[in-house]
């Protein structure tokens, strides 16, 4: 970093020593001033597509949606053909809990550079995530017709999609960690017809699979593992289901979009995710009912779906934390490798 701080100096004029002065700032935390850098860069060069998309991503990690978004779509006018403006934008909106539009940035990706594992591991990720928002909406529905009404015996849905397109990541390289997001994908497809409360990932899922997941181990590394095999036949969803949703529902979720907002970090860094908030705020109101049901009756929980003890019990403080942890899986697909920035 001094190097190229003792460059600026020298030459003022050089906006590739601003711009690479800035990923340096960047990459140890000082964003603020990164950013005056990559400004300093396309002063010079308004032209300069990577400061654009830098800058942007500079003010992504200050929690400055508004800026990040503005600078992303600025490198996107300046260039359409840059494919990594339209990659990191995406996952910008894909951070903002906004999946549907960062859909549409990684196929626009994917079209300028249909080689890019990172576009096409983040695509797969937001089509399994629109999945997973299918299974939110129907967790309260009780005669499970909101799945039916949704989830269909159909030939190219977002979870085949999101199947196909890990597959190509692992296609193009065979220790990615899209791996183990097929497992987990392949795992829903045999429960997007179950009524959501009747199973628990958990315990479902090998111990030895989630450890190696988390650390990311090669696959060769579960070698007693039994893979997850799809069926013969199985339902997928063709659009996001806020499409169908009734009254009654939409004011659950206004009232869950308002508790959620609570969740919000008020630092630097932290960006306002409205799928997070959403998430949060229909786990504080299931905890909610299931409190008041408690206190009011004794509650039996299925061994089937609690996390800890396999046979029925009364409810105990696991079961109440399950509840925050299943909202909590289906919010997203982790783990999320992301890169960032670009000279």
């Amino acid at each position: 970093m001094e190097e190229f701080k003792r460059a600026s100096e020298f030459d003022e004029s050089n906006y590739l020593t601003w711009n690479h002065y800035g990923l340096c700032l960047n990459a140890l935390g000082d964003s603020e001033q990164a950013i005056t850098c990559y400004q300093r860069a396309t002063q010079l060069s308004p032209t300069f597509k990577e400061a654009w998309t830098n800058m942007a991503q500079a003010h992504k990690e200050l929690g400055h949606g508004r800026e990040a978004e503005f600078f992303f779509n600025k490198a996107a006018k300046v260039d359409p053909s840059y494919m990594h403006s339209y990659h990191l934008r995406a996952l910008y909106l894909f951070g903002s809990g906004r999946h549907s539009e960062a859909m549409a940035d990684l196929r626009r990706g994917l079209q300028l550079s249909p080689t890019s594992v990172e576009c096409r591991y983040m695509l797969a990720i937001v089509l399994h995530g629109l999945v997973r928002t299918l299974l939110t909406y129907c967790s309260n529905d009780t005669t499970h017709s909101l799945t039916r009404s949704l989830a269909r015996s159909i030939r190219q849905g977002l979870l085949k999609e999101a199947l196909n397109e890990y597959a190509q990541c692992i296609k193009m390289k065979q220790d990615h960690v899209s791996w183990y997001n097929r497992e987990i994908a392949v795992y829903l497809c045999r429960k997007i017809d179950v009524p959501w409360r009747s199973y628990n990932m958990d315990r479902d899922l090998d111990p030895y699979f989630k450890e190696a997941w988390c650390k990311r181990l090669h696959p060769s590394t579960l070698a007693r593992y039994k893979r997850q095999t799809l069926p013969s036949k199985w339902l997928d969803v063709t659009q996001p289901p806020a499409a169908v949703l009734s009254s009654q529902m939409m004011q659950i979720i206004k009232a869950a979009d308002f508790i959620g907002r609570a969740l919000q970090n008020r630092s630097p860094g932290y960006l306002p995710n409205r799928r997070q908030y959403r998430m949060c705020g229909l786990a504080v109101l299931e905890t909610a009912q299931t409190l008041r049901r408690l206190w009011a009756e004794r509650i039996t929980v299925p061994g089937n779906t609690s996390s800890g003890n396999q046979a029925a019990h009364p409810f105990g403080w696991r079961d109440m934390f399950d509840i925050s942890v299943r909202w909590r899986q289906l919010s997203e697909v982790p783990p999320i490798s992301i890169s960032f920035s670009h000279a």
